[in-house]
């Protein structure tokens, strides 16, 4: 009886086939990698987009809703500058309801959420003159020494109990000799306001919207980071006729440009995400 021999083969990959598969294994690792790498650039570059659109339109509402009030011709706008203004940013309102001569008060009936602030504002009140024409009418400046929540009114404006009263401590006021009489008379307008200067200032090394306060001096930022000077922030004033203007009271456009930017790197590849928007803000009364 005779044996022999047979050949066994044994399971398993050659060398080659697995070099085969380390390169089509590293190329689908790299096309997966540079996916994720366009689609991270991509999200860091919209979200660079949105934060800076946003800072833009933040510091345009607030400019828009402060200037919006002011009346260069009534001496609201203060000071222009290619990249700030001082003006008056009126806060509180209400109506006159009495008048206290012997101890310096008016109890005002207040309109609007705003308080009245002691020190920090100030007041216009308006002055009627004569009652048959409003070519004398014009308003006065008081400065508000205290500020009291209530106060009753006058009798003669009867049924006002529940409303919102505020007394007020004035110096500077002009009182009439008699209750009701001229020149100032129950029911005449009140306003407060603030002296701001609104600019780009550097704050903590990036450039933003800010304000400072004309009492302390203090600077509140709003809205940043914006472009640095001199293209951050842009004024640009013109009078009734289109023209540009230099003086304050002569002023009735103003020209708006905001610079927005990100912060640090924002993009790879790219210094600042910058985006931009311009408006035209036409003053009151002017």
């Amino acid at each position: 009886m005779s044996t022999g021999t047979g050949n066994r083969s044994t399971a398993g990959f050659t060398l080659l086939e697995l070099l085969v598969v380390v390169v089509i294994g590293a190329l689908i690792l790299g096309a997966a990698f540079q996916v994720l790498a366009v689609q991270e650039r991509s999200y860091r570059q919209q979200s660079a987009a949105m934060t800076t659109q946003q800072n833009v339109r933040a510091a345009l509402d607030v400019l828009e809703t402060e200037l919006r009030e002011i009346s260069a011709s009534d001496g609201d706008l203060l000071m222009i500058q290619p990249e700030s203004l001082t003006f008056r940013a009126y806060r509180a309102a209400g109506f006159i309801c009495d008048l206290r001569a012997a101890s310096s008060e008016i109890v005002v009936l207040q309109r609007g959420t705003e308080p009245f602030v002691a020190g920090k504002q100030k007041l216009l009140y308006f002055i009627e003159g004569l009652q048959t024409t409003g070519t004398d009418d014009v308003w006065g400046l008081a400065d508000i020494d205290r500020v009291d929540d209530g106060g009753t009114c006058a009798a003669t404006w009867g049924g006002l109990e529940g409303v919102d009263t505020t007394t007020l401590k004035v110096s500077g006021f002009t009182f009439p000799a008699s209750l009701g009489g001229p020149p100032v008379y129950l029911g005449a307008p009140v306003r407060s306001f603030e002296v701001f200067t609104y600019g780009l200032f550097e704050i903590d090394g990036e450039p933003v919207l800010a304000r400072r306060s004309a009492v302390d001096g203090r600077l509140d930022p709003i809205v940043g980071p914006l472009a640095p000077s001199p293209n951050g922030l842009v004024f640009r004033y013109f009078d009734g006729n289109g023209l540009p203007t230099t003086n304050p009271a002569n002023v009735a456009r103003i020209g708006i440009v905001v610079r927005g930017r990100t912060k640090g790197t924002g993009v790879p590849g790219q210094t600042h995400y910058t985006d931009s928007l311009v408006t035209q803000l036409f003053l009151r009364n002017n």
